[in-house]
């Protein structure tokens, strides 16, 4: 359902992929219907956020209910991983102009280096992993502590929401850098809690 509704919203917004002009390069229709999927990461970010928050404050503590807040933010944190990482390759085939399978590592890692979006990819998968590893550790043997450390893995999950805002969502170059980064920053957090929570209390 998911997937139809993105199709048709890119084909009545007119950002469905269309073959680039003769002799322009072309990522192709996989980048060009895939590079839009990946923004799925936004919606797993919350259900993570929201799993995390319900499992370090809403739940009493070793219930039933936060093992399984902490066993589906496994999942959540997991594919969100998976997502950010596909995202960074459709980038890279955008930039590159060409077909993700004529892609090279090289390539794709040097714009993971190089560019903003690339390196905030990395620094959103570093504290994913312990996320979507710490958390399943936690569902299978719930600790004394496991408030602590559901609040632990949850500061670490906004950290992946906020980095791409930090890294790549406003110039260094334009004025009010710091205030325009705080702001964004504050703001998401906020709309990723709120909403993360809700999710979290309907599941």
């Amino acid at each position: 359902m998911l997937t139809a509704v993105l199709v048709a919203a890119l084909l009545v917004g007119g950002g469905a992929p269309v073959p680039s002009p003769g002799g322009l390069p072309d990522a192709g229709p996989v980048t060009g219907w895939g590079l839009p999927a990946s923004l799925a990461a936004r919606l797993l970010a919350v259900l993570t956020v929201g799993q995390l928050v319900f499992a370090a404050l809403l739940a009493p503590p070793s219930s039933a209910g936060t093992v399984r807040a902490l066993r589906g933010t496994a999942w959540t944190a997991a594919v969100w991983l998976v997502a950010e990482l596909a995202g960074l390759v459709l980038t890279a085939s955008t930039i590159l102009g060409v077909p993700v399978s004529q892609l090279s590592v090289a390539g794709v890692v040097g714009l993971a280096l190089e560019l903003p979006v690339g390196r905030a990819t990395l620094w959103v998968a570093v504290p994913l992993v312990v996320v979507a590893a710490g958390s399943s550790v936690l569902a299978r043997r719930p600790v004394a502590g496991l408030r602590t450390a559901s609040s632990l893995l949850l500061v670490l999950a906004l950290c992946a929401v906020v980095v791409p805002g930090v890294l790549a969502g406003h110039s260094a170059a334009a004025g009010s850098h710091v205030a325009a980064v705080i702001t964004l920053s504050a703001h998401v957090v906020s709309a990723t809690l709120w909403v993360g929570g809700l999710a979290a209390l309907l599941l």
